[in-house]
């Protein structure tokens, strides 16, 4: 027995037809929405970091490249953006006491001064560093903290 409503007659011979176009746009407009939720659960990256105390290097969770990171030495209040070279691609990693070709540091200083270029971070002694990356715009930062010892290595990784 089929269903009623397929063979519904709204307003003469044309309403069977006008009842199934119904449905088919119905249909069209679900496809559509399943279709956008899909692209948009599939775009969408991780900004989660986690931090190598022995090796000093900050690693991307998912494996996707690090564009940008800032980090702030707390106690010194002083701060620096490690940025991706536009021209080189970037790494799922980053040394931060000696960075490599395919990035770049600057001190994150009053615009109107010149910008301070530097190698690596330095790791002082006593210092709590907070590592900051929202390289994938549409995904929520990741904080994490990381503390030194007396002699300036890193001991301790704290995350927000």
């Amino acid at each position: 027995m089929g269903r009623k409503f397929d063979k519904l007659m709204i307003g003469g011979k044309n309403g069977k037809h006008m009842v199934n176009k119904r449905k088919k746009d119905n249909n069209r407009t679900i496809l559509i929405f399943v279709l956008i939720a899909v692209f948009f659960l599939c775009a969408c990256h991780s900004n989660q970091i986690w931090f190598d105390c022995q090796t000093n290097t900050v690693y991307s969770v998912e494996d996707y490249p690090i564009r940008e990171l800032n980090v702030t030495m707390v106690n010194a209040k002083k701060s620096f953006w490690i940025s991706k070279i536009d021209t080189l691609k970037g790494e799922s990693c980053i040394k931060l006491d000696s960075l490599g070709k395919s990035y770049k540091i600057v001190e994150d200083s009053v615009r109107l001064l010149p910008l301070k270029k530097y190698d690596n971070i330095p790791f002082v002694p006593f210092e709590t560093y907070e590592i900051y990356h929202a390289s994938i715009g549409d995904a929520s930062a990741c904080i994490i903290y990381v503390q030194t010892d007396e002699n300036g290595k890193a001991n301790k990784v704290l995350k927000q």
